[in-house]
């Protein structure tokens, strides 16, 4: 796991896993984050070439999924400005 400080007030859970079958394993795990109020959880997944991106924490779920392309920018929502993530590297 690592996290992304863009400022104090911003923080991104970055997980990624390179076995198959961790993806469900991570998305149980968003629950937590979500619970914990943990704004951005982006799940990188080599073996399928896919990342996850999680937003929106409320009631102890993410309201926002997103599946994005490795190659295609993840925006990730941060205060002041979103931030994009280059995927074409992972």
């Amino acid at each position: 796991m690592s996290i992304i400080e863009r400022s104090s007030a911003t923080k991104v859970i970055v997980n990624a896993h390179h076995r198959p079958g961790r993806r469900q394993r991570e998305y149980r795990k968003a629950a937590g984050y979500a619970r914990g109020g943990v704004p951005v959880l982006l799940v990188i997944d080599p073996a399928d070439r896919i990342c996850t991106l999680f937003t929106e924490p409320k009631d102890g779920a993410h309201l926002v999924r997103r599946v994005i392309k490795f190659g295609e920018p993840a925006i990730v929502p941060a205060t002041g400005a979103p931030v994009t993530l280059p995927t074409d590297t992972f």
